[in-house]
């Protein structure tokens, strides 16, 4: 955890012929940053020495900031606690083919493929375990 430092101060404006009724400060808690990459490539290579690559590109970054705010009027104080978190992903998938493929290795390829990202969506979808089904029937 990173050591306590202020992230904001509004001082009264001088210029400004109202007075500023509110004075703040606040102070970072915590923050957190998570960043990923990833790239794959499948080849497929058929009988005939034509080639078929899959590649794909991923990038994610993640932040989060929590903080707590202190603020003062003529009235009294005010609290308040909040959290920040950014997030952003991108990603890119790209198929190059090196020979020329007749029909029959086509619908080979798509099928190959089709398995595969089968097999991805079935991996990156949770599912419930057993036991808890039963809670819903």
């Amino acid at each position: 955890m990173s050591p306590v430092a202020p992230c904001c101060y509004q001082p009264p404006n001088q210029n400004s012929p109202a007075p500023n009724p509110w004075s703040a400060q606040c102070a970072q808690i915590a923050a957190t940053t998570l960043s990923g990459e990833q790239s794959t490539n499948i080849e497929i290579q058929t009988a005939d020495g034509d080639r078929v690559t899959l590649s794909s590109d991923i990038r994610f970054d993640s932040s989060a900031i929590a903080y707590e705010q202190l603020g003062r009027n003529n009235a009294g104080y005010r609290f308040q606690q909040g959290r920040v978190v950014s997030t952003t992903a991108t990603g890119k998938v790209e198929l190059t083919v090196e020979g020329s493929l007749d029909k029959q290795e086509k619908r080979e390829i798509q099928k190959v493929l089709q398995t595969i990202f089968k097999m991805v969506k079935s991996f990156l979808t949770p599912r419930p375990a057993k036991e808890s089904l039963h809670d819903f029937t």
